[in-house]
């Protein structure tokens, strides 16, 4: 059984789609079907993301 004590509430999240191989990075991962998001931007996008809940981690999955 597991038991959390945490009580905290659902919020909204940030999300990015990696939607190219490419390795690049021009600071801005851009939506399809226009635009490209390396795997690189999205990293750095998410990094970049303020979480204003420190007590609830960020996850990647």
């Amino acid at each position: 059984m597991l038991v959390s004590a945490w009580t905290g509430s659902v919020r909204a999240h940030a999300g990015f789609f990696v939607n190219t191989t490419a390795d690049t990075d021009d600071g801005n991962c851009e939506l399809a079907p226009d635009g490209d998001c390396s795997l690189r931007e999205a990293i750095q996008a998410a990094n970049a993301f303020f979480n204003d809940h420190p007590d609830a981690p960020d996850v990647v999955a």
